[in-house]
């Protein structure tokens, strides 16, 4: 299962295989893992208490109809930190991002984040209230290095979370905490205040990799969401013979893996096999100066043109032809072709899908 934040700001759980549609279009995601367990229950043991307690199911939840399965934080009367957190493991130097969701309860303030054990913390506070991000918590050598990130969605509930740099530490903790105000984490607690908790995440993956994705959710073991593909297959099993265009309008969520929805090396494919394997290094080289900061840009539409017939083919972006345009050879026989992620298993990409077109000819020299 997958999930998505509607046209109404709901959060909505999408089963297999069914299109998750936003603002930008169709969303498109790599695959990722929620190691972070029983992310909608945090009574259980799971979750370590601190100076706290958790009163499950307590209020009606961001998901569509609202279901009563959220959570709520309270603090005791100690004078210390009131916080909720949970171990996991990560990959050493990775980045980690971390998320929640997260409403006011007699807690204006909220902290959020990862502290690893030894030393490294990174924390950063938000008002439930007004839906602004306050100040940070950093020590150890971690830093932020996306985000931090606060979207509103219904009822005054707000996602919030943000990119950290790891080090070499592998042990880590997802941080849920209170606060009496901003950049005050330890304070005299009054028993039963607290704020409402669903749905934390922390994602580990290598850099430069720091944007928000869909949360994931979990119950008792960590869960993967598999890449997203969308497939065109033709009647009669020949889309594209040894002339074709496939046109595409998207917005990717970051330049920094650098891979379009068209990328050679990442989403079109014939039954598995690289649809356009056998180009020349060339087309590798586009994309690898789109990454360092080229044409491809984050948060905004590009439209990319893939043209080709027998041996002579050429990649367009936003109506300018980018390289060289002949190549070695084309495979002759395509009855599929994906976008999103590649069939072997390669390069993913992750932004939204707006339009696609496929034509049997080649509609640009």
């Amino acid at each position: 299962m997958a999930t998505a934040v509607n046209g109404a700001g709901f959060l909505e759980a999408v089963a297999s295989d069914v299109p998750r549609f936003g603002g930008a279009g169709l969303l498109i995601e790599g695959s990722q893992t929620n190691p972070v367990l029983w992310s909608e229950d945090m009574t259980n043991a799971a979750w370590i208490k601190y100076q706290s307690t958790v009163a499950g199911n307590a209020i009606a939840s961001p998901y569509v109809g609202q279901p009563v399965i959220a959570d709520k934080v309270q603090e005791n009367a100690a004078t210390d930190f009131h916080d909720v957190y949970q171990p996991y493991t990560g990959t050493a130097s990775w980045m980690d991002t971390v998320s929640t969701f997260a409403k006011k309860g007699e807690r204006d303030w909220i902290y959020f984040g990862m502290f690893d054990g030894v030393g490294g913390i990174a924390d950063v506070f938000f008002n439930l209230n007004t839906g602004t991000i306050g100040s940070s918590v950093l020590a150890g050598g971690f830093t932020i290095v996306g985000g931090p990130w606060m979207t509103p969605l219904v009822d005054g509930w707000f996602r919030i979370g943000f990119t950290i740099q790891t080090l070499a530490n592998t042990a880590r903790n997802i941080d849920c905490g209170l606060a009496s105000a901003d950049g005050v984490q330890s304070y005299a607690g009054t028993t039963g205040w607290g704020a409402y908790y669903i749905g934390s995440q922390a994602i580990s993956a290598p850099p430069p990799f720091k944007f928000l994705t869909s949360y994931i959710p979990t119950t008792t073991v960590p869960v993967t969401r598999v890449a997203d593909r969308l497939i065109y297959i033709a009647l009669g099993n020949t889309p594209l013979g040894d002339e074709g265009t496939i046109e595409c309008k998207y917005t990717a969520q970051t330049i920094d893996f650098g891979w379009t929805p068209l990328s050679t090396q990442s989403v079109i494919n014939n039954n598995g096999a690289e649809l356009l394997g056998t180009l020349t290094n060339v087309w590798t080289t586009i994309l690898q100066q789109q990454a360092l900061g080229g044409t491809l840009m984050a948060d905004t539409e590009v439209w990319d043109v893939w043209a080709f017939k027998s041996l002579d083919a050429a990649f367009y972006q936003d109506g300018v032809q980018v390289g060289a345009s002949s190549i070695a050879s084309v495979l002759a026989f395509h009855d599929q072709i994906s976008i999103g992620a590649a069939g072997s298993g390669g390069n993913q990409f992750w932004g939204w899908i707006r339009e696609v077109k496929v034509w049997e000819i080649r509609r640009y020299l």
